[in-house]
């Protein structure tokens, strides 16, 4: 499942006109950050990291500098 998620953000992505490269590292990182901040939600009891990863998330996937670079 996480493959598909991964794809469907990296397409969505490259829609937004990142190269396909670039995309695909910023899909993984995004994943990885949501399942990272899941587990330290979890661990800690605090919904806190989980909120943080979700502001955080449109910097992380958008910045427009190195688009030519995974974020």
């Amino acid at each position: 499942i996480l493959e598909r998620w991964i794809a469907a953000l990296a397409g969505a992505l490259t829609d937004a006109g990142f190269s396909p490269q670039v995309a695909r590292g910023r899909a993984e990182r995004a994943i990885a950050l949501l399942q990272g901040s899941l587990v330290v939600a979890r661990g800690t009891g605090s919904t806190a990291p989980f909120r943080a990863f979700l502001d955080s998330l449109p910097g992380e996937l958008l910045d427009r500098r190195n688009m030519d670079e995974p974020a």
